[in-house]
């Protein structure tokens, strides 16, 4: 049976729309995020010195950093907001405004600290988290006090070309179980709390809200650190966690069966990717094709021939409006899962019978 992932932002832009709509109704003017073109970084209400200081960071996005003590009264013109280690409670009307941003499509990056010296700040991010509606929370811990890196990095969009990450004495993030936060990083093993979120993100009307219980995004640790550290900041900033999606597979592979395919024999595996609602064309975007045997079905399954050819290139390709991969399939009889994976996760699945 092939499996497809097709995404579609209209739904979460709707709902954008409505709590944008309410806050106007409200008196808030709305601060709606658009094609940004800088990156702010909100260093008043108490922000801590060791959380200043991101034009790394700008130069990995690509964009200019305003940092600056004073809240801009429009967001519009900013890609994200980073706010780093705040130690003071924002008032409402930066809180409504920050809500406003992120539902409307910012990304908001909300980055606290380990409660060492930073339970305030983490009690500041916690309250932005729960303004934004978001279902995740810092703890209030110490988590591997000290300089690592640690390679435990979820699949996501957003870590996407991330495999080692540096940090040092953070806070965890928790996650509600009935909430739609996904953990993106986690904290090393053999550590004090091995494997323990600290880096999470959550789709929140048309934006995106990050939480982080470290700071090691700044400038002053980043030549220490020497990880994918810029990496994941710029996805941060500049990304989502909406999954590429699939169209596929196509004939001569049908869905919602198994296709019986003669072992040995050569199968064109053809399918389409998007990114939103943007055909992506570079074969770079797959990342593995993987064969798994599995348990073969009952009798009673629906099965379909698949019409096979034994001639064609056998690396990956995009022509005529498609991918194409020729699968040269095994000669030992048995049933088996094709696999097509994405770099940033997204999958696509297809079971065969070979006679």
């Amino acid at each position: 049976m092939a499996t497809q992932r097709r995404h579609r932002g209209s739904a979460r832009l709707a709902i954008a729309g409505l709590i944008v709509g309410a806050l106007a109704w409200m008196g808030v003017t709305p601060a709606i995020a658009a094609e940004g073109s800088e990156v702010f970084v909100y260093t008043g209400n108490d922000a801590d010195p060791l959380g200043v200081g991101y034009l790394q960071l700008g130069g990995a996005v690509g964009l200019p950093v305003v940092e600056s003590s004073t809240f801009p009264t429009y967001l519009s013109s900013y890609e994200c907001i980073l706010l780093p280690v705040n130690r003071t409670s924002f008032s409402p009307g930066i809180t409504s405004a920050l809500v406003a941003y992120v539902n409307g499509g910012g990304n908001l990056l909300a980055i606290g600290e380990n409660d060492l010296n930073y339970a305030s700040a983490i009690e500041t991010m916690n309250e932005v988290s729960a303004a934004v509606g978001a279902s995740m929370s810092l703890t209030y811990e110490n988590i591997d006090p000290g300089v690592f890196a640690t390679h435990e990095i979820d699949a996501s969009p957003l870590t996407e070309g991330v495999s080692s990450i540096g940090y040092a004495g953070t806070a965890g993030v928790a996650l509600d179980v009935d909430g739609t936060a996904q953990s993106l990083v986690r904290t090393r093993l053999g550590g004090t709390a091995p494997r323990t979120t600290f880096v999470a993100a959550e789709t929140i009307g048309g934006g995106t809200f990050v939480l982080m219980g470290d700071h090691m995004l700044a400038d002053n640790l980043l030549d220490l650190f020497g990880n994918d550290n810029l990496v994941l900041g710029r996805n941060l900033c500049t990304g989502s966690l909406v999954q590429r999606s699939f169209d596929g597979f196509m004939g001569p592979v049908d869905e919602d069966v198994v296709n019986t395919v003669k072992a040995g024999a050569t199968v064109p595996l053809q399918f389409r990717i998007f990114d939103g609602d943007t055909e992506i064309t570079d074969p770079a975007v797959v990342e593995s094709f993987t064969v798994t045997p599995v348990t073969c079905p009952d009798a009673a399954a629906p099965v379909d021939e698949v019409e096979f050819t034994t001639t064609g290139k056998t690396e990956l390709r995009y022509t005529n409006g498609k991918f194409q991969q020729n699968w040269k399939t095994p000669k030992t009889k048995g049933c088996y899962q094709v696999t097509v994976a994405t770099t940033d996760g997204a999958t696509l699945t297809s079971d065969f019978v070979l006679r």
